[in-house]
């Protein structure tokens, strides 16, 4: 009691000193205490910002002596979080692109571009430094003149895939490796700024997957591949290769130890791969469930550990998984260090704070389809669900209780009673080949090749892939489909045919081989076994999903978002949007759809829905278009959109109902909302599946919606924590425009 005297009779800046080491509970619970505590607390802009941090589920990166001060810091987080809340933002830029490849990537304020040679091979790669707050006002037009632009040539090896690391001047190339080396991939270590080897890395490149006993040509190594940083650690995701090994993933520690390396492989397949923390990561297995493994850190080569998998619904009768994607944004595991040289930012706003590491919603794209289905239409069906990977790295003890369910004879095959995960689950009574696994991002010699950055959900490949070698005169003219295999004969007409167009204008390039089914393999052992209808309803959100775009969602810590057409907000089929000015965030006073978010039973069409491949069906529920001089003849039509934000922050989702309740207290009952308002939803849902899944979805994670008022010629869009990136794209899928939105 003497001590607590002696605090309350010091200065107040030597009480807030000493507050500053409690976090942010802890001072929310020194308010109640007294009233001069109270108000040394909400007069510090030190221990405030602490608190707001937490609310928005943020941690700090710059150290107390570090520019701006911490008055500049809280005022640049609510500042930016209530534009978020609204979705307004203070500047828009239109960007004068360099010459733009397929292979791209959008990481930490940077935009890179892979640009293809004659052979198609990535000869360069250009970087643009996209706009933040504090540049040219919208008014003057072209406020991008200043940005930095400059571009690295890449002759001197064949880049598969790339992904990059601002934040340390990290610059990560996958790459075949040299004709006489005895593994398939390098993985080059460089820097952003200079493309010269990085400096904190011992190793320039490190060698992934010993080649096969038996020679092949080089273009049957080139498979999907899957790159991340998270950092100290980087991982490669191979999804398809030879000798039986269905894919393999391997994770170095790049600057401490590179010479031992963390692997799992998968006779059955991985579909995706993501970082959870430093010493834990997710897989998606083709199955239909999550596996959760923990690894040695620092890496000393021992084997992860399983700790739990996460199942699926369970499919109807005959269906199975063509592809599954999981995708998260920034790259979870790891917080960055800041570059403290103030030299570096040349009057650039410097990130004060990023999303906590352990809460981050992640994406999960599910694209099902049915091999003995007559009807090709509406053979793949599409479905979107939104997970906090704080269910997945913390489950309840009552979720750790049930057993992996029990196998039966089926034939000659063994199948599981379930959706759960065995290396004979995607054999199917038909005896269909086993699909071939697609990827985000593949090869970018001889390929069309999306960003498989964490930023949002890429669209898988066309189903009907040609093959071909990196060099044009020795491509092979022979196209199959991914179902069907090297070593089988069976038609290829069971296979899915989208009715949309898939940008691709070059040959996919990746390896074939035959099923892998092992009738004897006994499950693979894990700790925990945890059935969908125990973790999946309370702790996701599910919509219907398309994939006529490639970017159909995008993701930034707790929040995604994704362009929308109007009749899905309340506006009549046909109508044409409002003229309205660039920099005008005023909209008009119109109710927002409020219906069900899982009622959605047709899908969302995108900029090239009448381009040649759309059905009847999908036209008429087509989207309002206006001609534009910009557009040539040639290009799809032009599709006005929407931006539709979902936070899952539940102090989000708090703030949104009280201000939902006071609004209701002020205007009473009966009024319409006004148009771009927060709206809440915390009911459950029902997604119906039609028969895709034994019975339909409900889920029940709780969010808040926003709607932006004006309208934008938009295909595809991305964000950080401090810009939205809209991109327009032409005749398959190449970027014509990019429009920069700073919060």
């Amino acid at each position: 009691m003497h001590r607590a005297v002696q605090f309350m009779s010091l200065p107040v800046e030597l009480m807030c000193n000493i507050l500053s080491f409690l976090d942010s509970v802890d001072l929310v619970r020194c308010t109640v205490v007294t009233k001069r505590l109270r108000k040394a607390i909400l007069e510090s802009s030190r221990l405030q910002y602490t608190i707001e941090l937490a609310k928005h589920r943020m941690v700090p990166l710059l150290p107390p002596s570090a520019a701006p001060p911490y008055v500049s810091r809280l005022k640049i987080l609510l500042d930016r979080e209530r534009a978020w809340k609204t979705l307004r933002w203070n500047g828009r830029y239109n960007l004068k692109l360099p010459p733009t490849g397929s292979v791209y990537e959008f990481v930490g304020g940077l935009y890179g571009n892979g640009r293809e040679d004659d052979r198609r091979v990535t000869a360069s790669i250009s970087f643009l430094e996209l706009p933040t707050r504090g540049w040219a006002s919208c008014e003057k037009g072209d406020g991008a003149a200043d940005l930095k632009t400059w571009m690295h040539p890449m002759s001197d090896i064949i880049i598969i895939d790339f992904t990059m690391d601002p934040s340390q001047d990290m610059l990560v190339l996958v790459a075949l490796a040299e004709p006489g080396s005895k593994y398939v991939y390098d993985v080059h270590l460089r820097t952003l700024s200079t493309n010269e080897p990085h400096p904190r890395a011992p190793l320039s490149s490190l060698p992934c997957l010993l080649k096969p006993a038996h020679t092949l040509l080089t273009t049957e190594h080139i498979a999907a591949v899957r790159v991340q940083v998270s950092g100290d650690l980087v991982a490669l995701l191979v999804k398809e290769i030879h000798d039986g090994i269905g894919a393999h993933l391997e994770i170095w520690d790049w600057i401490n130890n590179p010479q031992a390396s963390c692997k799992l492989e998968r006779r059955s397949g991985i579909d995706d791969f993501t970082f959870l923390t430093k010493d834990a990561f997710l897989i998606v297995r083709p199955v239909g469930s999550f596996e959760v493994y923990t690894f040695e850190n620092p890496i000393t080569g021992a084997a992860p550990s399983c700790r739990a998998t996460y199942a699926l619904p369970p499919l109807s009768e005959g269906y199975m998984y063509w592809y599954i994607t999981m995708s998260s944004n920034p790259a979870p595991g790891s917080v960055p260090q800041p570059n403290l040289d103030p030299t570096a930012m040349e009057g650039r706003e410097r990130q004060t704070y990023y999303p906590k590491p352990d809460e981050r919603i992640h994406a999960c794209c599910l694209y099902v389809f049915n091999p003995a289905m007559e009807d090709t239409t509406h053979r793949v069906h599409c479905f979107v669900f939104f997970v906090n990977i704080h269910s997945l790295l913390r489950p309840p003890a009552e979720w750790l209780q049930h057993k992996r369910p029990r196998y039966k004879q089926t034939g000659k095959r063994r199948q599981p009673s379930s959706s759960s995960d065995t290396d004979s689950s995607r054999a199917t009574s038909q005896q269909v080949p086993l699909p071939v696994g697609n990827s985000t991002s593949t090869g970018s010699s001889g390929t069309s090749s999306t960003c498989h950055s964490p930023c949002g959900i890429s669209r898988p490949e066309s189903l009907q892939l040609s093959f071909s070698s990196p060099n044009p005169t020795t491509a092979s003219s022979s196209t199959l489909s991914p179902h069907s295999t090297a070593s089988t004969s069976m038609s290829t007409s069971n296979a899915p045919s989208l009715p949309f167009p898939m940008h691709l204008p070059d040959p996919v390039v990746f390896s074939v081989r035959p099923p892998l089914y092992s009738p004897t393999a006994p499950p693979t052992p894990l700790t925990a076994y945890i059935p969908w209808s125990v973790w999946g309803p309370q702790s996701t959100r599910w919509f219907q999903e398309c994939i006529s775009t490639d970017w159909q969602h995008s993701i930034y810590g707790l929040r995604t978002i994704e362009c929308v057409t109007p009749e899905k907000l309340g506006y009549p089929a046909g109508s044409s949007p409002p003229p309205l000015d660039p920099c005008d965030h005023h909209g008009r006073d119109v109710a927002p759809d409020t219906s069900t978010p899982s009622t959605w039973n047709g899908q969302e069409n995108g900029a090239a829905s009448s381009a040649a491949g759309v059905t009847t069906a999908q036209q008429a529920e087509g989207t309002p278009e206006r001609s534009s001089s910009a557009t040539n003849s040639s290009d799809p039509p032009v599709t006005w959109r929407h931006l539709r934000l979902r936070d899952y922050n539940p102090y989000a989702i708090m703030e949104a109902q009280r201000e939902e309740s006071e609004g209701a207290n002020r205007k009473g009952k009966g009024k319409h909302a006004v148009w771009g308002a927060p709206r809440v939803v915390t009911e459950p849902s029902t997604t119906k599946v039609r028969g895709v899944f034994k019975h339909d979805v409900t889920s029940c994670l709780p969010y808040v919606e926003v709607v932006s008022q004006e309208m934008f010629e938009v295909t595809d869009v991305m964000m950080d924590d401090c810009r939205l990136l809209l991109l327009k794209r032409g005749e398959n899928g190449r970027l014509k425009r990019m429009d920069v939105l700073t919060m």
